[in-house]
């Protein structure tokens, strides 16, 4: 999850997150905003490339 999470992509994370654990979406989906509620660092990447639209993640 992190490294989805790292590029700017909040949709990859949850999608990385349900498929290595099994989760829903709406407990990966938690599970990932918990996460990015603790990390600063990831959570201004992820504003950046949210302003920049899609794919700029990459």
């Amino acid at each position: 999850m992190s490294a989805a999470a790292t590029r700017g992509s909040k949709i990859d994370a949850i999608r990385s997150l349900r498929v290595a654990r099994g989760a829903d979406l709406k407990g990966a989906k938690e599970i990932v905003e918990e996460y990015l509620e603790r990390s600063a660092q990831v959570k201004s990447r992820m504003a950046t490339a949210s302003k920049g639209g899609a794919g700029s993640g990459i």
